[in-house]
């Protein structure tokens, strides 16, 4: 009895490590302060982007990207107001550089006018051998 109980408890322990993982993913924050620069990542790193807004106002971002290195996830886009911020989520499954320029949109009024935000992403490592970064 007290083993069934023991793989009972793992069995739970495990589905909830596997239901919450996209809730513990580790993530290299990018936000505001970040602005013109340019940022140095690992191949297979999470990126997530975290720029101010106001989702109940209308207000959004759009973005471009100068190359493809990078995977945008779509789901990622924050559900307005989520405290003022929007998150936009990638992942670096290639080496080389991108520029994400973000604008805002609709264009805001102007006492509320933001600047658009322009990062480079430089994925110019790759993980030590013996270690899977693969999603």
């Amino acid at each position: 009895m007290n083993m069934m109980k023991n793989v009972l408890i793992a069995c739970l322990c495990s589905f909830a490590v596997l239901y919450q993982l996209p809730a513990v993913m580790e993530y290299r924050d990018i936000s505001w302060k970040d602005n013109g620069k340019t940022i140095s990542v690992m191949r297979w790193e999470w990126i997530r982007i975290i720029l101010p807004g106001n989702g109940t106002a209308g207000h959004s971002w759009e973005f471009t990207a100068s190359s493809s290195i990078l995977q945008y996830c779509p789901y990622s886009k924050s559900i307005p107001p989520n405290g003022g911020k929007f998150r936009f989520i990638f992942h670096a499954p290639s080496l080389g550089s991108c520029e994400l320029l973000f604008k805002p949109s609709p264009s805001w009024d102007k006492s509320d006018q933001m600047e658009p935000f322009r990062v480079t992403i430089l994925v110019d490592k790759d993980w030590p051998p013996g270690i899977c970064r693969a999603a």
